[in-house]
This record gives C-alpha cells, sequence and structure tokens, in this order.
C-alpha cells in the first residue's frame, strides 16, 4: 500500500490528511528517509504535497491566523527546500496567489 492510497481515505478531511503528510515527512522522514525515497511506498513527492495542503488550506479557512500560517509554510520550506522543486514551489504559489512567496521564489530561481 502506498502513502497516497492512505491519503484517499481522508479525502474529505484536509486536516486528517495534512496529519498524516505532517508526520510521514517530518517524523517518519527524518528517521527512515532512505527507505522513504528508495522504496515504492510513493509516487508523489509527499513534500509538495504537504506544501500544497498547507496552502489550500490558507486559502479556504476564513478563521485562519494568517500570520501563522505564513510562519508554517516558511519555516517547512526552510527545512525542506532541498526536496522542494523550486520550479513547482513557483506554481503553486501563483496558484493559491502567495505573491510572498512568488517573489522569494523568483529570487531563488534568478528570475526577475
Amino acid at each position: 500500500m502506498r502513502i497516497e492510497d492512505l491519503l484517499q481515505i481522508f479525502v474529505d478531511n484536509l486536516d486528517l490528511s495534512k496529519q498524516l503528510l505532517t508526520y510521514v515527512v517530518e517524523d517518519l522522514g527524518k528517521s527512515f528517509s532512505k527507505e522513504l525515497e528508495e522504496t515504492d511506498l510513493t509516487q508523489v513527492n509527499l513534500h509538495h504535497r504537504l506544501l500544497e495542503y498547507m496552502l489550500y488550506t490558507k486559502q479556504q479557512k476564513v478563521d485562519y491566523d494568517f500570520r501563522k500560517s505564513k510562519d508554517e509554510i516558511v519555516s517547512f520550506i526552510s527545512r525542506h527546500h532541498l526536496k522542494i522543486d523550486k520550479n513547482y514551489m513557483l506554481f503553486l504559489f501563483q496558484i493559491y496567489k502567495v505573491s510572498d512567496g512568488v517573489k522569494t521564489c523568483c529570487d531563488l530561481l534568478g528570475l526577475k
């Protein structure tokens, strides 16, 4: 069973999906990063998926603490920047209309 198959269980509950991905990326990823990369546990980039959940949640919730959300996203990216494709990150920031993220990605990619 792949990790994305487990995510299907929580398709109607993004918070649980995000918790599962956070556990896999943050907790299991520290201890078993080589195994996660080398096995057939997933065909998707879990870091991309978790970043997308963070951005989607930020966009959907009316009473969401935007400062806390931004800090969470910045912290996640700084910890895992080597595993996140910068072009894909730019794509996500454009979709979810995160202007600070677009500017930062453009700077990282050397775009003006």
